[in-house]
């Protein structure tokens, strides 16, 4: 039995394909492998008078089973609440967004690629929330994690360089990790009376057109943030776990310890076998046709809703199956798209500047942020968009 459960699909291509592939024939000598072997074990198990079992036996058995379970699933919950009181909790769940960045909470850790962080949130976890009854030119900030930059020191994020060297600019940033664009939406919509901005900054992210459809999330494994979230559908809101397994949602949405492993057992399957969707997709792919139509839909209500605001909207990042996706989205809706950020940052990189926390994280370090600051705000007064709002307003 041992042999069998080793000669497993992802522990033979670990071990011997460079390209994490294997042959349809292979594949068939491995299952075959493994159906013998575990098949004569099973049998070995069962015949043996050795092993023969009483009710009684199998009784305890399962009860240990349980006991082991249950001491497992109250040891991981409490390494999270440790964990959680020591750094804080950055997210938290929430009825309306399916989650939310945590407000007024600060940290100062050691940070594995970026080296010491001060962290902060303000009210409603805005990162950067100014005063509302400001004469400046308010701009609103909404994003994923990029924008929440949970690796990024206070004042040094991509929308503090543009309000630090921009004397007409009172900064609102509001940015949470696995976001959506219908969440981000639904943070505009949430705050835009109160706040009541001159100007929208939205951040895209390759990730965003696979979150904003719920069957295209189901099929990712390295986008998948399995958590339950809004999906709009039918022009309807509705909330779902990103997979097409309701039992599975039940039962990972209940333990902690089916959750902590089902995402590691993900993040080594994407590792060794990576059959996720982004390695399929095609401009022609019917998910990625469809999670296009929905970011149209999406970005529809943003307009409505903010009216005459201007919107300005960029990109992080550039995956080859993306290609001018957000582009033609943006292009269709009327907002104004930036779309050269993933290119200046790859200039950077060859120049051997630093601008990430690779090999640890994919996400931009305090010198990245800055010259993305940097990019939007030479974007902002070449094209004079903020003269434009304040000469509108006088």
């Amino acid at each position: 039995m041992l042999i069998g459960l080793v000669a497993n699909e992802w522990v033979l291509v670990k071990l011997f394909s460079h390209d994490s592939s294997i042959s349809s024939s292979s594949r068939k000598v491995i299952w075959v492998i493994q159906g013998v072997f575990l098949s004569s074990g099973g049998l070995l198990l069962f015949f043996n008078s050795y092993f023969k079992t009483t009710l009684k036996h199998l009784l305890f058995s399962f009860v240990t089973i349980v006991l082991i379970f249950l001491l497992l699933e109250g040891t991981v919950r409490g390494f999270y609440m440790i964990k959680n009181k020591i750094n804080g909790k950055p997210r938290t769940h929430s009825e309306y967004l399916g989650w939310k960045t945590v407000d007024n909470i600060s940290s100062n850790n050691e940070v594995k690629g970026y080296g010491k962080i001060n962290y902060s949130t303000t009210i409603h976890g805005f990162r950067r929330f100014g005063d509302v009854d400001s004469e400046k030119v308010k701009i609103f900030v909404v994003g994923d994690s990029y924008t929440q930059a949970y690796n990024v020191d206070d004042d040094s994020t991509y929308y503090d360089f543009i309000e630090n060297n921009h004397n007409e600019v009172e900064m609102f940033a509001y940015g949470c990790s696995g976001y959506g664009s219908l969440q981000e939406y639904m943070i505009i919509d949430k705050y835009m009376d109160s706040i009541n901005p001159d100007l929208i900054l939205w951040q895209f992210c390759s990730n965003d057109v696979i979150n904003n459809v719920h069957e295209f999330e189901s099929s990712s494994i390295i986008d998948n943030n399995l958590m339950t979230r809004p999906y709009l559908e039918d022009g309807e809101i509705v909330y779902k776990f990103p997979t097409p397994n309701l039992f599975m949602h039940r039962v990972l949405q209940s333990s902690y310890l089916l959750k902590f492993l089902n995402i590691r057992m993900r993040l080594l399957y994407g590792i060794i076998a990576p059959q996720t969707i982004e390695n399929k997709l095609t401009k022609e792919h019917p998910l990625l046709v469809e999670g296009k139509s929905v970011t149209i839909e999406i970005l529809t209500l943003l307009k409505e809703r903010c009216g005459e605001i201007p919107i300005l909207a960029f990109n992080m990042d550039r995956p080859e199956w993306l290609g001018e996706t957000y582009n033609e989205v943006c292009a269709s809706t009327g907002i104004i798209f930036l779309d050269n950020i993933p290119d200046i940052i790859l200039t950077a990189q060859e120049a051997g500047i630093k601008v990430t926390g690779l090999p640890h994280n994919v996400h931009f370090n305090n010198t990245g942020n800055s010259i993305i600051g940097n990019h939007i705000l030479n974007y902002l007064l070449a094209e004079g968009l903020i003269e434009k709002i304040q000469s509108r307003e006088n």
